[in-house]
């Protein structure tokens, strides 16, 4: 066999190439390596993987052009939101190229979008499904939220917009709400970002700071640039954490799985501080019912036991009476009865008097025979003796029918004293009361009360 050199070679490689495999075809292959030129060229490693084992069975050097990668790059991004990138599994229309000095190589004339969408769409349903596997997908969800959350760790690029818009609107509120903050910086996007917000998680973990929340805020930015919280370890961090994260990684409109794990997921870091600011002004709205509700049921147990004192009042007052009217009863029966045992008393004497009368009118009968002569002598003697006693017995009477009179308490009423009584008893000297005790009096026509001030009696000055 004749010897050709190496030149030669390719060459005939080359021709058997554009003769055996001419124009463009499709081919599906995974990044494995991508950069960019100053000339605006992209240079990429493809490989083809075994799916037992992921062992690398296949690779080729590719080049997309720079007038075809200026076309390609905003379109890819903008469709896929996100950008080329190592571990991406693409469908590429492609040429096959051989050079004779620098080899094989394949030029990119195209990229099937739909088919990354598609892939895309199948790597986010499988990293879900894995953490729905796991047990974890709303392991952070589940956890209680604190009622007012005002230690708050912040983790973002201290040059990302999103970061100022979220400190001006929860510092700046105008009910006065105060947050104590700290910040753990991160690469908000780029290859890195996804390892950078772990590290930061693991910060705030290891702080040793009691926080109440963790925040991950951000600015708005293309969908590329948003890929890395689509990432299944920081997904797996953010699902694990033991305080609640709440997310405002500033896009309108996909949900990515960092936010699908996330306690809560927000738009905008503006929005993530104005929902931190709604938890402080809720609990400060339940206070004020609260204490609306504890006012109103002060008020209502006030006005019940108001009612309660003045059924009280009205019970005092109609037992009062009560008791009144029985004393009043009781001392008008004692009246009567003082009335008829002194005229049964003056009946009693009546006819005492009135038997002694007739034995004495009957001895001096019967002796007046005997004693006649006797009688007429002392006769005037013995009459005047007798009109005595009797004007003395009589006297008698009369006393006791006055005494009896003076007894009723009625008539000692109607001559203008009174009867002083404290607590029900008759105070009948001085000795009995202390000042402070209330005095009720009866007159003849009603009763009054009145407070014990001073006391003195007829030989001592005033005391208590």
């Amino acid at each position: 066999m004749e010897a050709i050199g190496l030149y030669r070679l390719n060459e005939l490689v080359k021709q058997a190439l554009q003769k055996n495999l001419p124009g463009a075809r499709w081919v599906i292959a995974e990044i494995a390596d991508i950069k960019e030129n100053h000339s605006g060229h992209c240079y990429l490693e493809l490989v083809e993987k075994r799916e037992e084992g992921n062992v690398i069975i296949a690779s080729s050097r590719a080049v997309i052009w720079a007038h075809v990668y200026r076309l390609l790059k905003p379109a890819f991004e903008t469709i896929t939101g996100q950008a080329l990138q190592r571990g991406l599994k693409v469908l590429l229309e492609v040429e096959i190229t051989f050079h004779e000095l620098y080899g094989y190589s394949l030029n990119i004339k195209d990229i099937d979008l739909n088919f990354t969408l598609g892939n895309l769409e199948r790597e986010r349903r499988e990293i879900l499904d894995r953490l729905t596997r796991e047990g974890v997908i709303d392991m952070n969800r589940s956890l209680p939220f604190p009622d007012l959350p005002k230690s708050v760790a912040i983790i973002s690029s201290l040059t990302a917009a999103g970061y100022e818009d979220f400190v001006k609107q929860l510092r700046a509120n105008a009910a006065g709400y105060l947050f104590h903050t700290s910040v753990f910086q991160a690469a908000m996007q780029g290859e890195k970002s996804a390892e950078s917000i772990i590290d930061a998680l693991e910060r705030v973990h290891d702080s040793g700071e009691a926080f109440d929340v963790v925040v991950i805020v951000r600015g708005g930015g293309s969908r590329a640039d948003l890929n890395c919280f689509n990432s299944y370890d920081l997904a797996l961090n953010v699902a694990c954490f033991p305080l609640p994260v709440l997310t405002g990684i500033g896009h309108e409109r996909d949900e990515s799985i960092v936010d699908r794990v996330a306690y809560k997921s927000l738009k905008t870091p503006t929005a993530v501080a104005d929902f931190l600011l709604k938890v402080f002004q809720e609990a400060d709205s339940e206070l004020g019912e609260r204490q609306a509700r504890f006012v109103r049921a002060m008020k209502q147990s006030l006005q019940e036991e108001r009612q309660r004192q003045v059924t009280r009042a009205i019970a005092i007052d109609r037992q009062t009476r009560s008791l009144l009217e029985r004393q009043a009863s009781r001392l008008a029966g004692a009246s009567r009865e003082i009335g008829r045992h002194s005229t049964l008393l003056l009946q009693r004497h009546v006819g005492t008097l009135a038997r002694l009368v007739g034995l004495l009118r009957g001895q001096i009968a019967t002796r007046f025979s005997r004693r006649a002569a006797r009688l007429e002598e002392i006769s005037r003697g013995s009459r005047a003796r007798v009109e005595r006693v009797l004007a003395a017995r009589r006297h008698s009477l009369e006393l006791a029918a006055t005494k009896a009179t003076f007894a009723d308490p009625r008539n000692i009423l109607e001559r203008g004293y009174s009867i002083a009584r404290v607590n029900g008893k008759v105070v009948r000297d001085v000795s009995s009361l202390k000042r402070g005790d209330i005095l009720e009096t009866e007159l003849l026509d009603g009763r009054l009360e009145s407070e014990v001030k001073e006391i003195k009696d007829a030989t001592s000055p005033a005391r208590e």
